[in-house]
């Protein structure tokens, strides 16, 4: 499920969904304080640049995906994938110039700023403690620009750090879950969400899993269209309801084969690494 952000500098971006507010609320004053600071500098400068009424209009979406952290009333589908053929999928393509490298420890991010990267905890506040809790990141760069991240969990801790609908997985039989992906929107239609996916389903095979859920709205279309590119797979339609002290989802349909739509011609010239430069999945 899609992680909601707002941007809160006027050059680089710093992406902070709802949940990281309350975070911040609940850990420190001073770093709320700080990012009161930002948001009133970007409003700022958003006035000054755009006029009053874009002011206007950002302040409701961002009031908007306040209200819908809290409240949610949503039709999904649950989508599952079996990786025991996941070599005959041919592998959806991506435009070139992008590295991607997975990130699974702060250690690791660290040394990733180190080499000159921007480091993706700067963007997302709640990364450093999702990393804590053994979650998998994979990060995209053109150059050293963060143009995308999406999540892997093996286990329920990890899961919900970044997923809020509670369909059930069996990560004691070698289930999975993917989350939370994230495009920067000057990134956005080369392919980076689904060849994101294919990689991170590739990743999860390689450590033991048999198959991996992902939970995406009926109305992401965006979304859809991309997961249908990665390989086939099942899907189940499900209605999530979430309110304070809430959270809840039961499914209103049957499980149904989604064949793997065209995913473009051949591959990228794409790089995966580890963080030692070596290749990360053979």
């Amino acid at each position: 499920m899609a992680t909601r952000v707002i941007s809160t500098q006027p050059h680089r971006r710093r992406c902070i969904c709802v949940r990281d507010y309350l975070y911040l609320l609940v850990s420190t004053k001073k770093g709320l304080l700080m990012e009161i600071v930002r948001l009133s500098q970007r409003a700022r400068r958003i006035a000054r640049e755009h006029g009053v009424a874009a002011l206007l209009v950002r302040t409701w979406r961002f009031c908007h995906d306040a209200l819908g952290s809290t409240f949610c009333f949503e039709r999904v589908y649950v989508c599952r994938f079996g990786l025991a053929d996941l070599d005959s999928w041919p592998r959806p393509s991506l435009d070139d110039g992008f590295t991607t490298r997975f990130i699974a420890s702060n250690e690791d991010a660290d040394h990733l700023a180190d080499r000159g990267y921007e480091d993706p905890r700067d963007s997302f506040l709640r990364m450093r403690a999702s990393l804590d809790t053994g979650a998998v990141a994979l990060c995209a760069y053109r150059g050293t620009t963060l143009a995308h991240i999406g999540w892997v969990a093996r286990t329920p801790v990890q899961k919900s750090r970044f997923d809020d609908v509670p369909y059930p997985v069996d990560f004691g039989w070698e289930e999975a879950c993917l989350g939370s992906v994230f495009t920067f929107p000057e990134y956005r239609g080369k392919g980076l969400a689904p060849y994101s996916m294919r990689l991170r389903l590739e990743y999860l095979r390689s450590v033991g899993c048999h198959a991996c859920l992902v939970a995406i709205g009926m109305d992401n279309q965006s979304s859809l269209r991309a997961i249908t590119r990665v390989g086939p797979l099942t899907r189940r339609a499900a209605l999530h309801v979430k309110l304070p002290g809430i959270n809840y989802m039961r499914y209103i349909g049957l499980v149904e084969p989604v064949e793997q739509s065209s995913v473009g011609r051949g591959d990228s010239s794409a790089q995966v690494e580890r963080l030692d430069g070596t290749p990360a999945i053979n």
